[in-house]
């Protein structure tokens, strides 16, 4: 009888042990589920990073070692006259902007080829934005007076008002052929270039790309907030 009580305690302990360590096994699957799910995700990842060809990602051209006004003055760039032309601020603007110049269009393709890596139209113009904005100097017009600086006034002096900075710039856009035009507010001027398949980033509701080189930390596309209210364009 004695041996028969020892016994069943000795089965009921043991059927204690035998349901606590099932709560436990029940336990351990679910953490090895997650964990597996953790891993397979992460596996998926590293494969999509290395299956996919990295061309298939748009990858954008930045302008390297823009020339700088003083080399292209010591390599012969700026032998040609700087003369300008009659007429209203308005014929000058849209004239400047319009007319090919041989000269503009050899400084404007040197520029744009030697900081491009690689042939790319986005990158052209931002070599052309950024030798601008780092190459001329602001200076204002005399009192009162409204002077329309040629492209090539602008590039032999260095220096220019608003209106020579976005004449400069729109000039050398039409010489390697791309289009231009002015953006007008209140006493200023800057300009937008179109480059119809460049980022989304960069082009406003009307396709156009905003430009300012007169704004010395302005990157590529972006705008002092000076420049935002009403504008009108022109050419």
């Amino acid at each position: 009888m004695l041996i028969s009580e020892k016994n069943d305690r000795l089965i009921i302990s043991h059927a204690a042990e035998i349901e606590s360590d099932s709560g436990l096994t029940e336990e351990e699957p679910t953490d090895r589920f997650f964990l597996k799910m953790i891993l397979s995700i992460l596996l998926i990842a590293v494969l999509i990073f290395f299956v996919v060809p990295l061309t298939a990602i748009p990858r954008q051209i930045q302008p390297q070692e823009i020339p700088t006004l003083d080399e292209l003055r010591e390599d012969g760039f700026l032998g040609f006259e700087a003369y300008s032309v009659s007429g209203s601020p308005t014929e000058k603007l849209l004239y400047y902007k319009s007319t090919t110049f041989p000269e503009i269009k050899t400084i404007a393709s040197y520029v744009a080829s030697r900081s491009c890596p690689e042939p790319d139209t986005l990158c052209y113009a931002k070599a052309l934005y950024y030798f601008t904005r780092d190459n001329i100097q602001y200076i204002s017009d005399p009192h009162k007076t409204e002077y329309i600086e040629s492209p090539h006034e602008t590039l032999k002096a260095g220096s220019a008002d608003c209106d020579g900075f976005a004449v400069l710039l729109a000039s050398m856009y039409n010489n390697i052929g791309l289009r231009s035009r002015y953006v007008i507010i209140k006493n200023h001027i800057f300009i937008q270039v179109r480059i119809p398949d460049a980022p989304r980033r960069y082009i406003g509701n009307d396709g156009y790309i905003p430009l300012d080189p007169t704004c010395s930390w302005c990157r590529f596309g972006e705008l002092s907030p000076s420049n935002l209210g009403d504008w009108a364009y022109l050419g």
